[in-house]
């Protein structure tokens, strides 16, 4: 058996050498170390990679420069030129800011062998190493989910619906231990057999210059009557949009590719009165901008700027899901299960945070019911840095404490100390 794995590399030199050593080693403990083809596909950009490349050529992969920044997918499409393997080898595709777990690999690898049905498979991502905030599956798009995406930022209650549609099926792949099958699957870390590739005819398709190209990957896998499925055992830390950016560093060309994608995608995937109303709720929501996009889902408890992570206040009688995002609609949240208590990020979490506004909400498992919300706004500073020792000691002491609190997380919380909790806010 042979893993391809492809890493498309865009001004991220240094993630992206950490992310190739992690696959190496995490594939060594699926016992065929030897058996490895590591493609990296460096994309131009405004700063030098070559020290970062030449490392990463030394330590066995191949590099594959391209001569236009083709987006994520021609990325790929440019990787898998040349390379060989038949039906039953295996394919990975990473963006360069991933960091696998050393068994992820192994878990992976195992539910494919056990499962035919299963077409793609993915790891439960982590936000940060210390393995305190999970990443969500996103949901597949449509007309529905793209036009409460859009009018989300005018009308706080369409935030708030969409908010509690979203967390509905978070916190089902958040609490899970058993692999579950989820609609879309995030492009950031996917494995696959090579021949899924011979039965999709492509496999991200280069149409897609910025994002929507793993929702179509996703949805043309499941046309094929195959499962896209999550497999929690398998970890990974996805460090988020260090390529893209967010805030004002994705406006622009950023903002140009992802809405020439989405257009796209609707065109093959979304009826005609959805993507109609997409397109008429996209020329008011471009005129909102910036007075009245991004009205606050919640009111917020601020915190004000902080250097180091703040304190949160909770309940008594947790543990209580807490809700984590960059902006008041709570669109894209990733989601931590604390305890009772006074409770602090742990710094490795906190460093990993972009500069900016964060928004937090705190929910009771029982009925995601929102109790309490924080913002508070993160001091500019140095970017952090991956630290794999962090992620394999004390980071994977935090995930076993996370999964303990997942499983007390199932069965509820108290309610007399809801109710004296809030009268107390």
């Amino acid at each position: 058996m042979k893993l391809t794995a492809i890493i498309v590399n865009y001004s991220s030199g240094s993630l992206a050498r950490t992310c190739a050593r992690s696959v190496r080693e995490s594939w060594a403990r699926v016992g065929a170390s030897a058996d490895l083809d590591l493609v990296v596909v460096d994309q131009p950009g405004q700063q030098d990679q070559s020290a970062h490349l030449e490392a990463i050529q030394r330590d066995g992969a191949r590099i594959v420069h391209s001569p236009v920044n083709d987006g994520y997918a021609g990325g790929m499409a440019r990787g898998l030129e040349g390379t060989v393997g038949c039906d039953e080898d295996l394919l990975l595709v990473l963006n360069p800011d991933v960091l696998l777990a050393e068994d992820c690999l192994l878990h992976l690898v195992a539910h494919l062998r056990l499962n035919q049905r299963a077409g793609i498979v993915a790891p439960r991502t982590w936000l940060d190493e210390g393995r305190t905030f999970l990443l969500p599956t996103p949901l597949l798009p449509g007309g529905r989910t793209e036009l409460s995406d859009l009018t989300a930022g005018r009308w706080p209650w369409v935030a708030r619906r969409m908010a509690v549609r979203r967390a509905r099926k978070d916190w089902r792949s958040w609490l899970t231990e058993q692999p579950v099958e989820c609609e879309m699957l995030p492009g950031s870390c996917l494995l696959m057999r090579r021949s899924l590739l011979k039965d999709l005819g492509v496999l991200l398709d280069p149409s897609f210059p910025l994002y929507y190209e793993d929702a179509d990957l996703c949805s043309r896998v499941q046309a094929k009557e195959l499962s896209t499925v999550l497999v929690p055992k398998a970890e990974a830390v996805h460090f988020g949009a260090r390529c893209s950016g967010t805030g004002e560093a994705f406006e622009g060309d950023p903002r140009a590719r992802w809405r020439e994608s989405r257009d796209l995608y609707l065109a093959r995937h979304a009826n005609w009165l959805g993507r109609w109303l997409v397109r008429i709720a996209d020329r008011w929501a471009r005129t909102w901008q910036p007075r009245k996009v991004g009205r606050p889902a919640h009111q917020f408890r601020d915190l004000g700027t902080c250097h180091t992570a703040p304190p949160l206040e909770l309940p008594s009688g947790g543990p209580w899901l807490v809700e984590m995002s960059l902006a008041p609609t709570f669109g894209f949240c990733a989601g931590a299960v604390l305890p009772g208590g006074t409770q602090f990020f742990p710094e490795r979490t906190f460093d990993w945070l972009f500069e900016g506004k964060v928004y937090l909400r705190v929910l009771a498992p029982q009925d995601l019911r929102v109790y309490r919300c924080y913002a508070f706004t993160k001091a500019g500073g140095p970017m952090a840095q991956p630290d794999p020792h962090y992620f394999s000691g004390p980071g994977a002491d935090n995930a076993q404490r996370s999964t303990t609190l997942r499983g007390a997380a199932r069965g509820g919380v108290h309610w007399s100390d809801i109710r004296a909790w809030r009268q107390s806010a």
